[in-house]
């Protein structure tokens, strides 16, 4: 096993232990997300080698990670708003 990819796969398993309230929404939520990003990430993946553009990898997947994690925060907020993190404001 490549060391690189030991570091990538610890961090993948570290982020589960960030702790989330004890509620079943807020684990559920948080399950799909990842969901979400490990299925995406691996299509862009694809993509990104069938365009051949090895050379943006870490920066195109970085960005398409953010996207992704942007875009389901928002669909999140739509469909469940009182259960949606709120953002910190300055009033």
């Amino acid at each position: 096993m490549k060391s690189k990819s030991f570091f990538l796969y610890l961090a993948a398993f570290l982020v589960l232990l960030i702790p989330s309230p004890g509620r079943f929404v807020y684990g559920f939520t948080l399950m799909i997300e990842l969901f979400f990003l490990t299925t995406l990430g691996t299509l862009v993946l694809i993509l990104i080698k069938k365009l051949k553009l090895v050379e943006l990898k870490t920066v195109l997947l970085l960005f398409s990670l953010i996207v992704i994690t942007v875009i389901f925060r928002q669909i999140f907020i739509l469909l469940y708003p009182l259960s949606a993190p709120k953002t910190i404001t300055g009033s």
